[in-house]
């Protein structure tokens, strides 16, 4: 028996025609047929690793979908019987780009920070959110997925699916901000009265010297402090903001 399945760019054409797919986790129904043209209903990105297939048509699953390499997605279909490899799958282009409708909840409190529209975020993204923000790719209210830091650096590099962990989307991490947001604060002697506040262009008033050790950070300007300032190398000087609870480097600092 020979499972022809070709999942390839654009789903193209080389599996025989009734062909059925049912989507990792199964639930016993063919979530897809290939009518000998095209998928039924169009398949758009390659399917989960445990994905069953019936290659012959005769409503049973003779073959799955499998992850040889170990990276998160399915690279080739393999007989349920005998794991043997029937074919080869070309491994899509993991995008480095939402889907439209894509919504962030930095604070997982249910209120989306921003929405991709299909072309840009609104409101636009000024710096990668943070690791453990909570993204829901279909737009439908429930998240999936979230912002994950796979290096260990504390910058968020990829969105992973929140049940299993797998990465769904790879991030280009950008090089962290050596300057402040707007509107924030900075509290020396963490008394609930800042010292300084950033308006965009400088800090009001002046900063003459680099802000001692333990100074507490309102990034957001609403109140309570969600961030210190750090000493990363020991030399007594702060050089990062990171945050309070979690301890991850949200802004490298300049030594001065």
């Amino acid at each position: 028996m020979t499972v022809c399945l070709l999942l390839a760019a654009g789903w193209a054409s080389a599996q025989p025609e009734g062909t059925r797919l049912d989507f990792a986790p199964p639930d016993g129904f063919w979530d897809t047929t290939f009518d000998g043209t095209a998928w039924d209903p169009p398949i758009t990105k390659m399917p989960p690793v445990g994905t069953l297939v019936d290659g012959t048509g005769d409503d049973n699953a003779d073959a799955d979908l499998i992850d040889r390499n170990n990276n998160g997605v399915s690279d080739a279909v393999a007989a349920i019987d005998t794991d043997e490899v029937l074919m080869e799958l070309e491994e899509p282009v993991i995008p480095v780009g939402p889907r439209m409708g894509t919504t962030l909840d930095y604070e997982g409190d249910g209120v989306s920070e921003h929405t991709y529209d299909g072309a840009a975020w609104n409101p636009p993204i000024a710096q990668q959110p943070p690791v453990g923000t909570m993204v829901d790719l279909e737009g439908d209210g429930p998240p999936e997925a979230r912002f994950a830091d796979q290096n260990g650096n504390g910058v968020a590099d990829a969105v992973v699916d929140i049940g299993t962990g797998k990465v769904l989307m790879e991030l280009e991490e950008p090089v962290i901000p050596v300057g402040p947001r707007m509107g924030t604060t900075l509290d020396y002697e963490g008394d609930g009265v800042s010292e300084h506040t950033y308006d965009g262009a400088a800090w009001n008033p002046p900063i003459a010297q680099q802000p001692p050790v333990g100074t507490m950070v309102d990034l957001k300007g609403d109140g309570p402090p969600e961030a210190r300032f750090a000493d990363l190398n020991g030399n007594g000087v702060a050089d990062a903001v990171v945050d309070i609870e979690t301890g991850d480097v949200l802004m490298e600092l300049e030594e001065r």
